[in-house]
């Protein structure tokens, strides 16, 4: 049984899917110019590497390979070494990009020879301007120069849901990526379930996003959302809050913001005044309930969580303020198992493990007690990294902070350190939290440093944060 590559139902004509620089892109011109990629890819091509920042053509290049049946990798970052564990890893990869490549990144494709194509220019005939070894120059295919209804006559082509759609790749806290196949689906199963939990998201909203297409977060929420037509996606990835609100003033509404709590404490804290919004979307870390509730007086609409991983895409939501509690996603179950808990759904092939902490509720839902991993025993004592964390940014005068372990826990050496982000002095600092927390806990040392290192989507790994902490030493 197949499933169509693009909703084109609920995708009416002439109604844009994504906004690329204030012009609107419909379905039919979509289909036209993934089909003009596709054509274009080298006849050897087996893999993408989709590095695109923009949106729309981050999408162009997820059609394209499920049309020529090249998987899309999405790395979780643009890393030297992720990229040279791509070219090992993966033969017959070609890299997908637009004009957002750093410098240091086209000097590594050009000195490996890695098959490129740039998409950010018009698209050229079918058939022409194949990628060429080492070019990480401009290549074939862009958005734009099809104009709307040139799309082939007819639906939108059939898709295997078992085919495989991309290659996602974890940002765990070891920063070891490992990568997870992802059936096409399971992904348009999962963007389905999100439709239904936010009727808003099929009824002619307008998504502006903070995360990255390459994230199951941003790939679920954005792309795939936007393939099940009924919404318009802008194809930016705005970064600064002054860029947030000028994406969101130029969006119609009703209006739909996907972000994280990085983010949001970053809009929050500068003050920018953003248009009506009538959602906002979180994700990657849980949400403090101070920081959901600001956030709602702020701009006078819901703030909601999505509770996921890479393995099972988006699982469960929550409104913070409301309910710590989590609800599930239609079809989702619970099965307990030998040192833990496993979801199954009917889009997903087989149960998932999960690494979190879950008690289950009587009315079908649970709440999160956090990460197996998250959790540290100091002298007898255990507390979770994420709440002693969020205990730290609760102080006032505190932009960021974050407590890790620094010690080698396997060898029972767990000490606990901490960075942060403030313009008070790091023994006030200490002394207000021996008032809030037991003294066992306390970090040795706290470091005040610029900003906690964090990736696009707010995340870090312990590696980067040891870094961090010896700097300067």
């Amino acid at each position: 049984m197949t499933g169509p590559l693009l909703d084109l139902a609920a995708a009416p004509a002439q109604a844009p899917l994504f906004v690329v620089a204030e012009r609107g892109v419909d379905a039919a011109t979509l289909l036209d110019e993934a089909r003009a990629l596709a054509d274009a890819l080298p006849a050897d091509v087996r893999y993408l590497a989709n590095l695109c920042d923009c949106r729309y053509r981050f999408t162009l290049g997820l059609l394209a390979g499920l049309l020529r049946g090249a998987p899309c990798l999405l790395p979780a970052n643009r890393q030297g070494g992720t990229l040279e564990r791509l070219l090992e890893d993966y033969h017959g990869v070609l890299f997908l990009h637009d004009e957002g490549l750093e410098d240091e990144v086209v000097a590594l494709l050009r000195r490996r020879r890695a098959a490129c194509l740039d998409i950010t220019v018009p698209p050229c005939p079918a058939g022409a301007g194949s990628a060429r070894p080492g070019s990480a120059g401009p290549g074939s295919a862009g958005p734009g120069s099809a104009g709307p209804g040139s799309a082939r006559p007819g639906s939108a082509p059939e898709i295997d849901p078992e085919q495989t759609a991309a290659v996602v790749f974890t940002s765990g806290s070891t920063g070891d990526p490992v990568p997870i196949t992802k059936a096409w689906g399971a992904l348009a199963g999962t963007a389905a379930l999100l439709r239904r939990r936010f009727p808003l998201l099929a009824a002619g909203a307008s998504i502006v996003a903070t995360v990255p297409a390459q994230h199951m977060y941003g790939l679920e929420t954005t792309v795939m959302t936007a393939l099940q037509g009924g919404c318009s996606v802008d194809a930016g990835r705005p970064f600064f809050p002054a860029d947030v609100a000028a994406a969101l003033q130029r969006a119609s509404a009703p209006r739909v913001l996907v972000t994280t709590p990085v983010h949001l404490r970053s809009l929050l804290r500068a003050g920018e005044a953003l248009p009506a919004l009538q959602m906002v979307l979180s994700a990657t870390a849980p949400l403090d309930e101070q920081l959901a509730a600001q956030a709602e007086r702020r701009w006078q609409c819901p703030v909601l969580e999505i509770y996921g991983c890479s393995e099972a895409g988006s699982m469960a939501t929550r409104q913070t303020t409301a309910d710590p509690g989590w609800r599930w996603l239609d079809g989702f179950e619970l099965r307990q198992r030998a040192g833990g808990y496993a979801v199954s759904a009917p889009h997903l092939d087989a149960p998932v493990p999960l690494q979190d902490r879950l008690e289950a509720q009587e009315e079908g839902g649970f709440r999160l007690l956090g990460r197996g991993a998250d959790m540290v025993n100091i002298a007898g004592k255990r507390a979770s990294l994420a709440s002693l964390s969020a205990q730290l940014r609760a102080l006032d005068g505190v932009a960021d902070g974050i407590f890790f372990l620094r010690g080698d826990a396997a060898a029972g050496q767990e000490r606990l350190a901490a960075l942060v982000v403030s313009q008070r002095r790091a023994s006030e600092i200490t002394a207000e939290l021996a008032r809030v927390m037991d003294p066992v806990f306390l970090p040795r040392p706290l470091k005040k440093v610029g900003a906690i290192p964090r990736n696009p989507l707010g995340k870090t790994t312990r590696a980067l944060l040891l870094r961090a902490l010896a700097a300067g030493d």
